[in-house]
């Protein structure tokens, strides 16, 4: 019986990189999106990651999985479920009233059990060597459009959320071509084993099949105390796609959505952004974004699409300037990252930590030893200034050549406390499956010395 098909999203229409869905609805990320629709997914699950909100061009398909099966022996890492699952996230309790939670890692996936999608959530209380599940977000409604799931822990209370609150939210929708889409808020008040529906942070202007989908939610606390909600919206007039912003003082009643990006060319798609809180040795800025802008480079570039950029704020309110392009992230050696990119920060050492799929060299090469096994660390704690390239703790199998919706696809982060290692959670196609379904395994390794 073959497996499910990833849901779609929308970050920034691209070839098949972005959102993943039980079913193949297209998506905005990087693939199908309403004015030049793609497939976000590679078939099977694939088909249903097209809807993803990434960028990329109309004429890039959807990328296929491996055809040649490689033996298991050359993959590292541990099988997180047998389950196909993907958009991993990873969050270390530290907040719980039960102070015997505290230190716990919690894990979720994207997945899609019997055809439906929910949201898997695992535990492991040591420290990341193994995991159990623990429970599920599931909405019968949801059938398979399902993607890009995020899960936060509230640092205080928010209204009457306490501290230690947990939130999760996801794209839903992408499969029902007459409605919008919209980002459910779903909270847990006991770690993570039941969950029930609490707001929404986003929803389309209107149906998915004619104006596209809202995507990729994130979670930040602002200074003041507010919770906000970061999303890839494609269903504005212009431009193509923006990164949106929505702020809430009790978890309930949201604000208006507003475009972090005014000044960028209508066919920009920025979106995938992952936020991130700084420590002290960032100074003013405390809130550093990582995220993709794909659309732009299409015409001349393709293979350069979906650069991953660094914006830093004062109050993760104030993203200025407010052009799509920020700091393109580098290395010493000109090397750049492109696709599906995460942000971690580095306890102790005020570091910032970057996956993305594909490292491309400063002439736009491939670097196809590198793609989808290298993680970088940033030299200053503000992500300024070169950043260093080291293997990850997991590398992709036969790494496709362009986005797909599986392969490392925007991979969790969670550096140890000490800031000496990060443990990794990554999914990719499991070749060893004639289905070859796609699956998220977990590894942790060192992070390099300044």
């Amino acid at each position: 019986m073959p497996g499910p098909t990833p849901p779609i999203s929308p970050s920034t229409e691209r070839p098949a990189t972005e959102r993943p869905t039980a079913a193949p609805p297209p998506g905005p990320h990087g693939a199908a999106r309403r004015r030049h629709p793609v497939a976000c997914g590679v078939l099977g699950l694939a088909l249903a990651l097209a809807g993803c909100g990434g960028g990329g061009s109309a004429a890039q398909a959807a990328a296929p999985a491996p055809s040649t099966p490689a033996s298991d022996a050359s993959r590292s890492g541990t099988l997180l479920t047998e389950a196909a699952a993907f958009y991993p996230r990873l969050l270390r309790l530290s907040h719980q009233a039960d102070a015997a939670a505290n230190g716990r890692i919690l894990a979720s996936v994207t997945s899609f059990p019997d055809g439906r999608g929910e949201a898997s959530v695992f535990a492991s209380d040591d420290d990341g060597r193994s995991f159990r599940k623990i429970g599920a977000v599931r909405d019968d409604g949801w059938a398979p459009g399902l993607c890009c799931g995020s899960i936060f822990e509230l640092p205080q209370a928010v209204g009457a959320l306490p501290a230690g609150t947990l939130l999760w939210s996801a794209s839903v929708g992408q499969e029902t071509a007459d409605q919008p889409m919209q980002l459910p808020v779903y909270k847990s008040l006991d770690a993570g084993r039941s969950w029930s529906l609490l707001s929404r942070c986003g929803l389309g202007r209107g149906p998915r099949g004619s104006l596209g989908g809202v995507w990729e939610p994130e979670f930040a606390l602002a200074p003041d105390g507010s919770l906000l909600c970061f999303y890839s919206d494609e269903t504005q007039p212009t431009p193509d796609q923006n990164l949106m912003l929505v702020r809430s003082r009790d978890g309930l009643t949201w604000s208006e959505p507003q475009p972090l990006f005014t000044t960028q060319p209508h066919n920009a798609r920025p979106g995938m952004a992952v936020v991130q809180r700084l420590g002290p040795g960032a100074g003013s800025r405390r809130y550093a974004m990582g995220y993709e802008v794909c659309g732009m480079f299409v015409a001349s570039l393709p293979g350069n699409d979906c650069k991953v950029y660094l914006k830093t704020s004062v109050d993760g309110l104030d993203w200025s300037p407010t052009q799509a392009e920020g700091q393109l992230v580098r290395t010493d050696d000109g090397r750049y990252l492109r696709a599906a990119p995460t942000l971690a920060w580095v306890p102790v050492r005020d570091r910032l930590l970057l996956s993305a799929q594909f490292v491309h060299h400063s002439d736009g090469r491939h670097d196809a030893a590198a793609s989808g096994a290298t993680l970088l660390l940033s030299s200053t704690a503000d992500g300024s200034g070169p950043w260093k390239a080291f293997a990850a703790p997991l590398a992709a199998r036969q790494m496709a050549t362009d986005a797909n919706w599986c392969q490392h696809y925007s991979s969790a982060l969670l550096p140890s406390l000490d800031g000496r290692s990060v443990l990794m959670m990554a999914s990719d196609f499991d070749t060893s499956d004639p289905r070859r379904p796609c699956r998220t395994w977990f590894a942790r390794g060192t992070l390099p010395v300044d």
